[in-house]
């Protein structure tokens, strides 16, 4: 069994700096902990991805002379990076002349230099990325998941309502309340489903049983939708690799205990989705359910409203049609008024209400994207570790867990996910180092 927490031996102090110290270490750590901070500090989430990516930028800056770095290469990625700002722009402001609607300009064009800003520091955390050897990712994601562990402790701690300092139902303790980075637990899960099926991907046996069960009894002591469906994908990737490509006879009753236990899990995850969506709908008093409903019907009618083609880049909420599960939600949803009119619980409708027809390219690129990476992980499951290509699976669990960004739940474009999706996509498709899409 394979110990997921590294031992320190005085030995090796050197080298664990090394680790610690290393700048995909350092930006993971700011990318996933020091942006949902000042998210939560500032209510923006903008704000917090915007930091994170100006600091990765300052380290390239000063790494620029100190290091050989491909900078044509990464030049003639910002060419195009800038030229798909552009066109994001020239869509917004024709739709606003065409429609004759008032352009929320200054909307537009702050989220048209952060997303600019977030695409650059991608292409660099990628650049350093390809320089990592797969043993030392090894060691980064060991520490990493070190991390996750620490911070699964104060969401549970703070959210939980088996915790007995639980703040989130009411009440209010200083000291709980900053232990949280994150304002409520489906942040903290969405940003780190791709580490937790990253670990359960790349560990074998028992170990991956193990935490396919604690990952199960922590969606139910937080009682997550979002962190059932993340343990219900892990289990399947379990299975799919077994049906697909399982050929281990060690690990035979392993893998009978992951499908008996993966079914009943997943066939209680869908009678509980299929009961809180489709049974009780518009009668349901849970916030994120209506607002899920109130998403995708004004993706609907911003549809037909501008023909498909869209409202424009960070307009809804502030231009377009308004549904009236919104109006419920108004009445309903106390202090967070403001909020509920700007927010987008989940990414799909957000991007169809402001790209129209033209989110479908999006639609298609992720989707074959998301098949070719799929497969690729399902293989990597039934290999040993030492085979796999730890770097490229990690990336591969970018793609994959975006999709509850998508379908799920989701906090607008300039979040974590969104950032690594970027990450993601550069290496698969913009490579520094012959790096190709996975197979």
């Amino acid at each position: 069994m394979k110990i997921f927490i590294p031992i320190i031996p005085s030995v090796k102090v050197i080298s664990i700096n090394k680790v610690l110290l290393n700048p995909i270490f350092i930006f993971l750590v700011f990318s996933s902990i020091l942006s949902p901070l000042l998210s939560r500090i500032y209510h923006s989430s903008a704000i917090g991805l915007l930091t994170s990516s100006l600091i990765i930028s300052i380290v390239f800056l000063g790494s620029i002379f100190s290091n050989r770095l491909p900078i044509k290469k990464f030049s003639k990625y910002c060419s195009f990076v800038i030229g798909l700002i552009f066109l994001i722009l020239l869509h917004g402001l024709i739709l606003s002349t065409i429609l004759g609607y008032e352009l929320h300009s200054s909307r537009l064009f702050l989220s048209s230099i952060i997303a600019l800003l977030v695409f650059i520091a991608a292409y660099i955390f990628i650049i350093f990325f390809s320089k990592t050897t797969n043993n030392k990712m090894i060691l980064i994601m060991n520490w990493f998941w070190v991390i996750t562990i620490l911070l699964s402790a104060t969401v549970f701690i703070r959210f939980s309502l088996y915790s007995p300092f639980n703040t989130f139902e009411g009440g209010s303790n200083s000291l709980i309340d900053s232990l949280s980075v994150f304002s409520e637990p489906s942040h903290f899960f969405i940003i780190f489903a791709p580490i937790y099926l990253y670990k359960v991907i790349t560990s074998k046996g028992y170990y991956c049983l193990l935490l396919i069960i604690l990952g199960f009894g922590y969606a139910y002591l937080l009682a997550s939708l979002t962190m059932n469906i993340i343990v219900s994908s892990a289990i399947l990737f379990e299975i799919f690799s077994l049906l697909f490509y399982g050929k281990f006879k060690k690990y035979q009753v392993f893998y009978k205990i992951i499908i008996v236990i993966g079914l009943l899990f997943i066939g209680i995850n869908f009678l509980s989705i299929y009961n809180q969506l489709v049974m009780t709908g518009l009668n349901s008093n849970n916030n994120s359910i209506l607002t899920i409903l109130a998403d995708w019907h004004e993706a609907y009618l911003n549809t037909i409203k501008t023909s498909g083609f869209g409202i424009g880049f960070q307009q809804l909420g502030f231009v377009g049609e308004r549904s009236f599960i919104k109006d419920i939600i108004y009445e309903t949803s106390g202090a967070f008024k403001w909020d509920i009119k700007l927010e987008s619980f989940i990414i799909a409708p957000k991007l169809i209400s402001e790209f129209g027809f033209f989110s479908l390219l999006f639609f298609i690129l992720y989707i074959i994207t998301f098949i070719k990476n799929l497969w690729y992980v399902l293989k990597s499951c039934t290999l040993p570790s030492h085979k796999i290509n730890h770097k490229s699976v990690l990336m591969a669990c970018f793609i994959l867990s975006f999709s509850i960004n998508l379908f799920v739940r989701g906090t607008g474009y300039f979040t974590p996910s969104t950032f690594f999706l970027i990450c993601a996509g550069a290496y698969f498709y913009y490579p520094i180092k012959g790096h190709k899409l996975s197979k």
